[in-house]
């Protein structure tokens, strides 16, 4: 038997693996593979996301004064009741309405506002409040001076709907893009499309 081995190990050939070395070393793999998954998928307790995406929204405040059938709107402010700082715009919507408080298929009166202090003019009774508004806070007032309402010989009464949106002002770009307006790198508002 001496020679047989010796004749193989000069041929270069190897020794036949027994049955038994094969079933060790699969059972030994077997059991590493159970002991490593063990480890990986070992659980830690429940883990909770913490992030929680900013909501967009806000809110327009308006003042408004009457005396008799007359109406005065003094403050149109908007409120951002969002999470996370916003650019604000606003569109002012005019139509009659009639004395029952129906509206009125009627050609709406044309509304001649001058913008307050911090909004800027897009034409076509649509206004950019130039800074972004922190949460909570709200815009200074779209009106530099008084509106008053009319109510022609008829009874019809001008109503001036506030229409207001949000957008979150963080990347700037991103409320450029949508909104086609420009903003500067000190993130004011500094020109806007008509």
């Amino acid at each position: 038997m001496a020679d047989y081995a010796a004749r193989r190990k000069r041929r270069g050939e190897k020794r036949p693996i027994s049955a038994g070395a094969l079933l060790l070393t699969a059972l030994l793999l077997a059991m590493a593979a159970t002991v490593a998954l063990a480890m990986y998928v070992r659980t830690t307790g429940e883990r909770r996301n913490s992030l929680t995406p900013a909501a967009v929204s806000c809110a327009v405040a308006e003042s408004v004064t009457t005396s008799g059938s007359q109406s005065v709107k003094t403050s149109i402010t908007v409120k951002n009741t969002s999470t996370t700082a916003v650019y604000i715009r606003a569109r002012l919507v005019s139509y009659w309405q009639t004395p029952s408080g129906l509206a009125a298929a009627r050609t709406a009166p044309v509304l001649t506002v001058t913008p307050g202090n911090g909004w800027i003019s897009a034409g076509d009774d649509t206004y950019y409040y130039k800074q972004p508004v922190e949460p909570g806070a709200s815009t200074g007032n779209l009106l530099d001076g008084d509106m008053t309402l009319i109510v022609d010989d008829e009874g019809y009464i001008q109503v001036v709907e506030v229409l207001a949106e949000a957008i979150q002002a963080a990347p700037a770009k991103a409320a450029a893009e949508a909104w086609d307006i420009t903003v500067g790198a000190d993130g004011v508002i500094t020109e806007v499309a008509p």
